[in-house]
C-alpha cells in the first residue's frame, strides 16, 4: 500500500511539474501564481524529499526569472518616469517658461508665513476688487439714440486722420435726412445688463454712463495723474491701426499733434503726440503734458489662409519705444487673431508675446489685450457699386449671440468662427500668466520669484462687437473692418471705462496694477 500510495505521490508531483513548466514555456509572468507554485513546493517537500533536489532547481531558476523580471520592469518604470519627466520639461518650456532671463537665484521658492520679517518679500500684486472689470461690455444690448449719435458718436472736425479715397467715394457721400441726421452705425448706444448689481454699480458698470459723463480733459487727467501713463502705443494687424485711428479722431486735433509725420501716415507707424492739459498735484495751476503715441502692425500669422507664415515677434522699433527710460510708464494695446488660420500657431506666438513681454522686465507698465472680433457674412451693401451712398445703410445690431451666423462662405474662408476659441484661450494663459508671481496656501504666501513680474489686462469687445454686423466697410465686401466713426469707437470707450475702474481700484494703494 505504501508503495502504491508513493507512485501515486509522484505521478501527481510529475504532472504538476510538467504543468509548471508549461506555464514558464507559456510565458506565466503572473505573481499570484508565483507564489501559489512555490507553496505548493513547499508543501510537498516534507512529504517527497527524494524529489527535492530536481524540483528545487526548477523552483530556483522560475525564482530567478521572476526577479529578472521584476528588475527589468523596474528599470523599464523609471525609464518611462525619465521619459516623462523630460517630456514635463519641454512643455513647461513650451508654455509656461516666463522666467528663462530670471536668475536660478531668483526662482527659488520663498515661503513666508505672516508672522515671519527675516525672509524677503517680493512685492505682491493683489488681486483687482471692481467687478466692473469683467462684466462691463460683456452682456446687454445696442439700443438706438440719436441724441447720443449727435454729442458722443461724431469726431471733432476736420479729423486727425481723414477717410481714405475709397471711403470718401462711398461713406464720404452720406447727406443726412430727416430720419437719420447722422450715419445710422453711429447712432447705437451699448446698454450693459446690470441684473444683480446694486447701488454704486449700477452706474460703474454701465459702459454708457461712462462714455456720457467722461469728458475728453477728465481722459487726459486719468491717463497722466490718476495712471501716470506717458507713452501709449498699439500694436497689433490692421483692426489694432482701426483702433488707433480712432482713439486720435475720438480726440480731435485740439488733443492730437501729428504734425511730425509724413504724408504716409499710416504706412508703417509714427509718433503722434496726446497734448493735454492737466492740473498739478495741488491743482495750483495748469501745464502741458505730452504722451507720444506709437502704431505699428506686427508681422505674425498669414496675410491669407493658405500663404506662408510669418512668425510673430515685437518690433526693435516698438522695444525701444517701450525701453525709453527716461519716458516713464507705458500703455500698450496688442492684439492677434485675424490673420491667424491655424490654432496652434495663435497658441505659439501668444507665448511668444508674453515672453517677449517677461523679457523687457518692465513690470510698472500697462499691457492690455483686446480680443478679436469677428466679420459678419454677407454685410450690406452686398453691391456697394449699385448702393445708394447718401442714404447710407440702415442695418440693426443683432440682438444676441445666437444669431450671429459663423457658418457662411466668409465665415468658413477667413475661420472667423474660430476667433471665439483664440479668445478664450488668451484669456486662460494670461489668467495663468498673471498669477504666476506667488499662490496663497493657508496662511503661507509662496513667491515663486523675487522679481517684480509684469500683468496683461484683457479688453474683451467679441460680444458686443459681434453684434454688429451694421456699419462694416463693405468697399470689396470687407466684412471685417467697420468704417469710422462707427463700432470700432466702443472699444475705446470700453477701454477708457476700464482704466477708470482701474484707477478707482488702485486709488490710495501703493501699487500700480492689480491682477484682474
Amino acid at each position: 500500500m505504501i508503495v502504491i500510495f508513493l507512485v501515486i505521490e509522484m505521478f501527481n508531483l510529475l504532472m504538476q511539474l510538467l504543468w509548471w513548466k508549461t506555464t514558464i514555456r507559456r510565458g506565466g509572468e503572473n505573481k499570484d501564481q508565483e507564489h501559489y507554485l512555490y507553496r505548493l513546493y513547499k508543501e510537498d517537500q516534507a512529504e517527497s524529499p527524494h524529489l527535492q533536489s530536481s524540483f528545487s532547481s526548477l523552483i530556483l531558476h522560475r525564482k530567478e526569472n521572476y526577479k529578472l523580471s521584476s528588475s527589468s520592469a523596474q528599470k523599464q518604470q523609471q525609464q518611462q518616469q525619465q521619459q516623462q519627466q523630460q517630456e514635463e520639461d519641454v512643455t513647461a518650456k513650451r508654455k509656461g517658461s516666463f522666467s528663462d532671463s530670471i536668475t536660478s537665484s531668483s526662482l527659488t521658492n520663498i515661503t513666508t508665513s505672516t508672522t515671519s520679517s527675516n525672509s524677503y518679500i517680493p512685492p505682491l500684486i493683489r488681486a483687482c476688487q471692481s467687478k466692473c472689470l469683467t462684466t462691463l461690455g460683456q452682456k446687454g444690448q445696442w439700443v438706438q439714440d440719436w441724441e447720443f449719435a449727435r454729442v458722443h458718436g461724431q469726431y471733432p472736425l476736420p479729423r486727425v486722420i481723414p477717410d481714405g479715397p475709397m471711403a470718401l467715394k462711398t461713406h464720404g457721400l452720406f447727406q443726412p435726412s430727416p430720419d437719420a441726421l447722422f450715419p445710422w452705425p453711429t447712432s447705437w448706444k451699448w446698454m450693459d445688463d446690470i441684473d444683480g448689481l446694486s447701488g454704486s454699480d449700477n452706474d460703474d458698470c454701465q459702459l454708457n454712463v461712462h462714455v456720457q459723463t467722461t469728458t475728453l480733459a477728465e481722459k487726459c487727467d486719468l491717463l497722466w495723474n490718476r495712471l501716470n501713463i506717458r507713452r501709449i502705443a498699439f500694436y497689433g494687424d490692421s483692426l489694432t491701426e482701426s483702433q488707433y485711428t480712432s482713439f486720435v479722431n475720438m480726440f480731435g486735433g485740439e488733443y492730437i499733434d501729428l504734425s511730425s509725420l509724413s504724408d504716409s501716415a499710416l504706412t508703417n507707424h509714427h509718433n503722434g503726440t496726446l497734448v493735454c492739459s492737466t492740473t498739478s498735484g495741488g491743482g495750483d495751476g495748469t501745464t502741458t503734458s505730452r504722451i507720444p503715441l506709437f502704431v505699428q502692425r506686427d508681422q505674425g500669422g498669414q496675410a491669407y489662409k493658405h500663404s506662408n507664415r510669418t512668425l510673430y515677434k515685437l518690433d526693435h522699433t516698438l522695444e525701444s519705444f517701450i525701453r525709453d527710460e527716461t519716458m516713464g510708464r507705458v500703455l500698450v494695446m496688442f492684439n492677434i487673431g485675424a490673420h491667424y488660420h491655424n490654432f496652434t500657431w495663435y497658441k505659439e506666438d501668444m507665448q511668444v508675446l508674453l515672453q517677449s513681454l517677461e523679457e523687457l522686465q518692465r513690470p510698472h507698465d500697462l499691457y492690455v489685450f483686446r480680443t478679436t472680433s469677428p466679420g459678419h457674412y454677407d454685410c450690406n451693401p452686398t453691391i456697394p457699386r449699385e448702393f445708394n451712398w447718401t442714404r447710407g445703410t440702415r442695418d440693426v445690431p443683432l440682438k444676441s449671440l445666437d444669431e450671429l451666423d459663423l457658418k457662411g462662405l466668409d465665415a468658413r474662408l477667413y475661420n472667423w468662427d474660430m476667433f471665439q476659441y483664440y479668445n478664450a484661450h488668451t484669456k486662460k494663459v494670461v489668467h495663468e500668466w498673471n498669477n504666476r508671481q506667488s499662490t496663497v496656501d493657508g496662511s503661507s504666501t509662496i513667491y515663486k520669484t523675487t522679481v517684480p513680474v509684469p500683468i496683461m489686462h484683457v479688453l474683451d469687445v467679441y460680444n458686443m462687437t459681434a453684434l454688429r454686423r451694421d456699419g462694416h466697410s463693405a468697399t470689396g465686401k470687407d466684412c471685417l473692418h467697420y468704417h469710422l466713426p462707427g463700432p470700432v469707437d466702443w472699444w475705446n470707450h470700453l477701454l477708457f471705462a476700464y482704466l477708470q475702474e482701474l484707477s478707482r481700484d488702485l486709488n490710495g494703494k501703493e501699487v500700480l496694477n492689480c491682477i484682474p
